[in-house]
Parts: C-alpha cells; structure tokens; sequence
C-alpha cells in the first residue's frame, strides 16, 4: 500500500511538473535563418513583441514559403506587409474580427468573405486634390 502511494505522488509530482513546464521559447530575430528573415522581413520590428505562439506560426510559414506557388507567396507578401503596417490597435481589432467571423455559421462566414473579397479588389477612393488657394488681386 505504501509503494502504491509513493508511485502515485511520484505521478502526480512528474504530471504537475511537466503541466507547470514553461513553454519553449520561439526563435528571436536572430536566430532565424536568412531565408526566414528574408520572408518575415516586415514583421522584423515588432519581431520581438510576438508571443511564441505567433512566432512558431510565423516560423512554420517561412518554412513552407518555398515551396508555394508565387501567387500564394505574392498573396502571403501582400498580406505580411499590410499587417506590419497596422497600428497594435488595428491588429486587435482584426483579431476580434477574425474571432467573430470564425463564430458565424458557414454560409454567413462564405457572405463575409465574399464581400470582404468585393472590398479588397474595389480600389480606395483618391482623396481630391487640394484646390488651388485664390489669387488676390489689387
């Protein structure tokens, strides 16, 4: 009975202590690869302020950029670059927005994305040229 015990605190000790394990650390910029760094170069600033799980995410990205068609790494450029673009602000809204959209039943989701697609290729309005200030004359 004695030995039963021990073996299952011994159990519970070695499950709490790999539940309580930090986690590994995700790779820091420097420690990319050039091929990883040439791929994420527009995340390279905020690089840092990831958490490990978005930069394994980005890491396991990098690693299968070569091996996409170039309309998929064109697609993946675009979208890497206007994402380093958004303000921490913009990026938590597109992260609540994502979460949202994820919660719609499919066919609402397919609406979404439809109009979301309408929206990307509907170019931006120009603003309008500034007028020329009025002359003054004597």
């Amino acid at each position: 009975m004695r030995l039963l015990r021990l073996a299952v605190t011994l159990a519970l000790a070695l499950h709490v202590c790999a539940w309580a394990a930090p986690e590994p650390t995700a790779p820091a910029w420097n420690a990319l690869t050039p091929a990883q760094r040439s791929v994420l170069a527009p995340l390279a600033q905020d690089w840092e302020s990831y958490s490990a799980g978005q930069r394994k995410h980005m890491v396991l990205l990098a690693n299968r950029y070569p091996t996409l068609s170039p309309d998929e790494r064109s697609r993946i450029d675009t979208r890497l670059k206007g994402w380093a673009s958004l303000s921490k602000a913009e990026r938590q809204k597109a992260r609540e927005n994502y979460k949202k959209v994820q919660k719609l039943p499919p066919e609402q989701r397919a609406v979404v994305k439809e109009k979301l697609k309408q929206a990307q290729a509907t170019p931006a309005p120009q603003p309008a040229a500034p007028s020329p200030a009025p002359t003054q004359t004597p």
